[in-house]
């Protein structure tokens, strides 16, 4: 009788220590997850400011690049 007890005390452990270290794995992963999508959205954000164009602009005008100048269309409809 007494083996059974350890025997079964044994496993119990066993398996709580198991458990125990697939939740800590877990619980890492869900703060990494949460921590690499917070990053992803300001890697995010910092792209869409820098796809305007007056950032654009003033980014070209630092190192040096010409500025363009908008070229004007004229349509001439004849009735």
């Amino acid at each position: 009788m007494l083996t059974i007890t350890l025997i079964t005390l044994v496993v119990y452990l066993y398996s709580f220590i198991e458990i125990d270290k697939a939740h800590s794995n877990l619980v890492f992963k869900k703060k990494t997850l949460t921590q690499l999508e917070d990053n992803l959205n300001k890697e995010i954000a910092s792209l869409e400011l820098l796809k305007r164009s007056d950032n654009i602009s003033k980014r070209a005008q630092k190192i040096g690049m010409i500025h363009s100048k908008p070229e004007k269309i004229i349509i001439k409809i004849n009735d």
